[in-house]
């Protein structure tokens, strides 16, 4: 099978200043694939490279399975972190404008329309929309014409979760129909519950390999067990540091291989009491990457 994305070598820079640096991986149909990040590690701008809203220095984005980036676009549908649609228009005019431009028929899909609950902002300017709605209107453009591609940049973030769920229960019941996705996020609890692949990119690179979310989880089994630093002296037993960590400005974040837990939190607990035991998760795996 044909991927529908593939990037190669990809190199974006502003300035003399390096972007993205050596980016490469393959979306294949019917992949939800995530790209993860923090803040800054260039998420974005990759996206504005799938979707030739930017140009690369060097490299390549291709699209074989529909061979032309125009047959590429006739079929993706985007939603952007900021919706970036007209803000004097009425919502009803934006969505007879984007049904043109797509030729279908907006009052022909009251199914999307009373599932994303728009149907009664129709008549209000689009800049008087909280987030939320301006959301739920950019998912209707996107889906509309039943894409074979969606990317979402950074979908829910700043949403509360009765209006983060809509949005997944809409992209998430579509995966059935080979549908592709691509995604970014800041809630890495959504990478884990639906991303089929995840890359992971940091300071315009990718760190790892981009692997099977399976893959990934079966290298993060196991505790994490944090401390405040406060609360310990690494130096006060030098078992504590033969252990796997990490630390931030307030706490230790250690990682016993599964064999050792009990009896690390055992010696944990000889110290002090003010300790935390969790699984370990896809952001830890990520930090150890950086």
């Amino acid at each position: 099978m044909e991927p529908i994305l593939s990037v190669n070598q990809l190199e974006y820079e502003v300035e003399k200043e390096r972007i993205l640096k050596n980016i490469s991986f393959q979306v294949d149909r019917g992949d939800f694939f995530a790209i993860l990040g923090s803040n800054g590690a260039g998420k974005s701008t990759l996206i504005d490279q799938v979707t030739q809203d930017l140009k690369p220095t060097s490299g390549s984005v291709e699209y074989p399975y529909h061979k032309t980036f125009q047959k590429f676009k006739d079929n993706l549908g985007i939603v952007y972190d900021s919706t970036p649609f007209y803000p004097m228009l009425k919502v009803q005019e934006i969505l007879n404008l984007f049904s043109r431009i797509y030729k279908v028929d907006y009052k022909e899909k009251n199914n999307l329309i009373e599932f994303l609950q728009i149907g009664h902002i129709q008549g209000r300017l689009f800049n008087k929309l909280s987030k939320g709605e301006r959301k739920k209107v950019g998912l209707f453009i996107a889906f509309c014409h039943q894409p074979e591609v969606v990317i979402l940049d950074e979908p829910t973030g700043e949403l509360d979760p009765l209006i983060r769920d809509v949005i997944w229960k809409k992209v998430f019941q579509d995966k059935d129909n080979e549908r592709s996705l691509i995604f970014t996020t800041h809630q890495w609890e959504e990478a884990h519950r639906y991303a089929d692949k995840i890359a992971f990119i940091s300071k315009g690179q990718i760190v790892g390999d981009v692997l099977h979310k399976d893959e990934i989880l079966e290298k993060v089994k196991g505790k994490k067990i944090t401390v405040s630093k406060d609360s310990i002296d690494m130096n006060v037993d030098s078992r504590l540091s033969q252990v796997q960590f990490q630390e931030d400005d307030s706490n230790l974040y250690f990682f016993p291989v599964s064999s050792e837990e009990r009896d690390f939190v055992q010696l944990i607990s000889n110290h002090t009491l003010n300790f935390s035991i969790e699984e370990k998760s896809l952001e830890d795996y990520y930090k150890t990457l950086i």
